[in-house]
């Protein structure tokens, strides 16, 4: 499968797939992918719906990173990757892969990519040239598509309804699909045990009965709010507003 790529304002769209490879600590798996190339992003992602298709062995970092998503969105992440094999316009490139829990992409390589294959941007012209380890150019011509024109953010839309502005609630509704089963959800199916088809019913009643009894006439604690000074007051109050604003 060819690989196709849209330079946007530095950024970049593109489809390729993984290369099937039989060497020890590669996988096996050959899937389609369709990748962001982010000039704002650091390290190497893939999204967590595809890496059980791709039976990649995972091992866990020393720390959970923090990763500020493309969509706003921060999460910590720890899963790790290793000698994944990305196959683009013919030509193989080893990488490794940070599992992040998004959808709207499989792959997102960042600015370390960029750097680690020269790649030259064109936007002008939406064309993309790597260069592999033996200095052999890989040519990726860009598609237009804008994927997130038309995304904002839950804040920005709660201040355009405060303002007055029209606003549509919407749902889709997806219909003939089966039933999904216990299997099917991601980490469920690892506690089968614990998420039988039928419960066998109310659980026994136990030798001694749990409870948290009170004494009589107790009520809750009061504690008087906390005072502030009254020139702390007026900044808390400016930012509140700032913020409703």
């Amino acid at each position: 499968m060819s690989s196709l790529g849209h330079t946007r304002g530095g950024n970049g769209i593109g489809r390729g797939r993984g290369a099937p490879s039989s060497g020890a600590g590669h996988t096996e798996a050959s899937v389609p992918y369709t990748a962001l190339i982010d000039v704002g992003t650091t390290h190497f992602y893939v999204a967590c719906t595809i890496t059980e298709n791709l039976r990649i062995p995972v091992e866990n970092t020393s720390s959970r990173i923090i990763v500020l998503s493309p969509f706003g969105q921060s999460v910590g992440v720890n899963k790790l990757f290793r000698d994944v094999l990305l196959e683009v316009q013919g030509v193989i490139f080893l990488e490794y892969l940070i599992e992040l829990p998004f959808r709207e992409f499989d792959l997102i390589l960042g600015m370390e990519w960029l750097f680690k294959h020269r790649v030259s941007l064109d936007c002008a012209n939406k064309w993309v040239v790597l260069k592999t380890e033996a200095d052999k150019e890989v040519e990726v011509i860009g598609e237009q598509r804008n994927y997130l024109s038309n995304v904002i953010s839950t804040l920005r839309a709660e201040k355009l309804v405060r303002k007055s502005c029209e606003a549509f609630l919407a749902y889709v509704s997806v219909s003939g699909v089966g039933d999904s089963s216990v299997k099917d959800i991601r980490t469920v199916k690892d506690f089968l045990d614990v998420f039988p088809e039928k419960l066998p019913g109310l659980p026994p009643k136990r030798e001694v009965e749990f409870g948290i009894e009170l004494l009589h006439g107790v009520a809750p604690v009061s504690i008087a709010p906390y005072r502030m000074e009254p020139k702390d007051l007026i900044k808390l109050k400016a930012q509140i507003q700032e913020l409703l604003d």
